[in-house]
């Protein structure tokens, strides 16, 4: 789908805001232009905020994106939600436990405006980006938890193509962003188990490090590679109460085909005699580091972190998932079974890479 100005997202800002915005953003050669510009913009009527839908997004329009999305995952089971608030560099700015279905619709309206409002954030310098300050709100997550008997499962950065084909059986389905796999979709299995969930992942080409967080409807997409036009997350479908078993999707052809069982990996899991003597783990602050100077995901520093901690380390996957749940916020936020898969994917990387055999 072609982006259109309807995915230019919400960034207004008060007068005073655009005229200080223009001085403190570095490398502008508009600088003068932006301050007339935002002198301008005092006397013009103030423009709705416009979501990737094409949809005016006023603050109680928000709010009801925001009640609805709520709904569709109640209607399915979930009975709690962890709450994060993060900034456009990644950073956690806030962090909510465990919040019961009444919490949630009761604190919806206070977290939505929050998450709206913007204030002046410094970006680093990147390879093709000058250090820059601009104006942003906070991406406001959620994580939604359901009882054993159904599994959620997220199936994120599809397009178009790949949605045609889960869309009969998702009860939700969203527009994150302008680009062409911007979509997400969420399934609820009657049955799944983590196998199936993978299984189900592989075989619709969705992003298989979705860790089942995902940006409210109605608030901003806070991301540097979206900057100064934030999209708004958007609703597309949603089908409340809609379950599906795996016999159904398999019918459908959409989980890959059921791999033989292998063993797990053994070596080079557990070789305590050929740990390093000084460093007990690796630097989860420089993965992260290097995650967001190539501007990745938080996940790709916890799978780094895992890789290097088994490899080099020769840390045992269930030794790493156990550290990763100290020192990664990421992990923290989505629970044991998060870091347990980046482990487990990690160990399985590590078995593949073939090892010389003069050592």
């Amino acid at each position: 789908m072609a982006e259109s100005d309807a995915w230019r997202g919400p960034s207004k800002i008060t007068a005073e805001s655009a005229v200080f915005g223009a001085y403190i953003n570095t490398g502008s050669v508009h600088s003068e232009s932006a301050v007339a510009n935002a002198k301008t913009a005092r006397y013009s009527p103030e423009p709705n905020r416009t979501t990737g839908g094409g949809m005016n997004t006023t603050g109680s329009t928000a709010q009801s994106e925001a009640r609805r999305m709520l709904d569709a995952f109640t209607s399915v089971g979930a009975d709690r939600f962890h709450v994060t608030f993060t900034n456009i560099r990644e950073e956690e700015t806030g962090f909510l436990k465990s919040r019961t279905v009444p919490s949630m619709r009761y604190n919806l309206p206070a977290w939505v405006q929050r998450s709206a409002k913007l204030q002046p954030i410094a970006l680093p310098a990147k390879e093709k980006e000058q250090e820059e300050t601009i104006f942003a709100g906070e991406n406001l997550i959620i994580r939604p938890y359901t009882p054993p008997a159904v599994v959620l499962v997220q199936l994120d950065d599809l397009e178009q193509k790949q949605l045609d084909r889960v869309r009969p059986s998702a009860f939700l389905i969203l527009r994150t962003s302008p680009k062409e796999r911007g979509y997400q979709a969420w399934l609820a299995v009657k049955g799944g188990d983590r196998e199936f969930t993978s299984r189900l992942k592989r075989g619709t080409g969705a992003d298989l490090s979705a860790s089942g967080s995902v940006r409210l409807a109605g608030t901003g997409n806070y991301k540097r590679a979206y900057k100064p036009n934030f999209p708004t997350v958007a609703i597309e479908e949603a089908h409340p109460g809609r379950i599906v078993t795996p016999a159904q999707l398999e019918s459908m052809g959409l989980p890959e085909a059921a791999p033989e069982k292998r063993q797990p990996p053994v070596s080079p899991l557990r070789c305590s005699n050929d740990r390093p003597r000084r460093l007990a783990w690796p630097s989860f602050d420089r993965c992260m580091e290097e995650a967001l100077a190539r501007d990745r995901r938080r996940s790709s520093a916890d799978f780094t972190f895992c890789c290097i901690a088994i490899d080099h380390f020769k840390r045992t996957p269930e030794e790493t998932a156990d550290k990763l749940m100290e020192v990664s916020s990421k992990a923290k936020e989505n629970g044991q079974d998060y870091a347990i898969g980046q482990a487990m994917r990690a160990a399985e990387k590590v078995a593949a890479i073939p090892r010389s055999r003069s050592r």
